[in-house]
């Protein structure tokens, strides 16, 4: 008889997160630094996300022109809404847009055969 390993309820595998993007040349000068201006905008988004238990944060990068950074969330819509909600009326309301993951539709759309 084999034994079979099943993964624990809280370890699934599949995950969805979201991409914030800011254009380097539409981030006011005021803010100095670019990085300062993402660093910034991520601290303010990542406390709206964490207080309404929506998402957390996955990681940053900048280059080519533009800064972005990411959370995991749970859903979409929701963490879209907190995101701009949070943003509205601040420096960091500029965001170019906004990416979603999702490791179901991701992942099966890089084996699928073109």
């Amino acid at each position: 008889m084999q034994d079979l390993q099943v993964s624990p309820p809280d370890e699934d595998p599949h995950w969805k997160s979201i991409e914030i993007y800011y254009d380097i040349a539409d981030i006011p000068e005021r803010h100095g630094h670019f990085l300062d201006f993402r660093n910034a905008a991520m601290e303010l988004i990542e406390t709206a996300l964490a207080e309404a238990d929506a998402g957390e944060w996955e990681g940053a990068e900048s280059g080519m022109g533009e800064v972005n950074f990411g959370f995991s969330v749970t859903d979409f819509d929701r963490a879209e809404q907190i995101v701009r909600a949070s943003v509205k009326g601040t420096p960091y309301e500029g965001i170019r847009e906004i990416v979603r993951f999702d490791s179901a539709t991701d992942l099966q759309s890089e084996t699928d055969p073109q």
